[in-house]
């Protein structure tokens, strides 16, 4: 803690990364987030960007409360946006967790290639595309 605050861990700046698997696409996009209306506001954006993609999966961590004094809560968000529970937005917001990263917001876009992945499958697709957009970001302290 310097000067009463406290630091975290979050991503540099915005960027984006992708892949493909069997003929699906992933496209990572990640962004810094202070609140969680930043957060949601990236999310829509993401969403209306990509609104031609099979799935949009959000997953964020955002400080609520006072962070300046110990009391900042994190908020955690995911949401699988269709795809079979816990094989979408938990792999995500577990790779933010990993990196205990902090006002941090990140969306995984699927373009559907035909080929079923299994929810094993998708859990990792879904984990990598997160890593990579956070490595194209950079980690930062704060």
């Amino acid at each position: 803690m310097a000067d009463g605050y406290e630091t975290y861990r979050t991503v540099d700046e915005e960027a984006n990364a992708s892949f493909v698997v069997r003929s699906s696409e992933f496209v990572g996009h990640v962004a810094p987030a202070e609140s969680v209306d930043a957060a949601e506001a990236f999310v829509e954006r993401v969403g209306e960007e990509y609104d031609n993609a099979t799935h949009n999966v959000p997953a964020y961590r955002v400080r609520r409360g006072d962070s300046t004094h110990g009391g900042g809560m994190v908020r955690e968000y995911s949401n699988d946006d269709g795809e079979p529970s816990g094989s979408a937005g938990k792999p995500a917001l577990n790779v933010l967790q990993g990196r205990e990263l902090e006002n941090v917001v990140c969306v995984v876009t699927r373009y559907y290639g035909g080929t079923n992945l299994g929810t094993g499958g998708l859990a990792r697709a879904y984990g990598r595309t997160a890593k990579n957009a956070i490595d194209a970001a950079g980690v930062a302290e704060r």
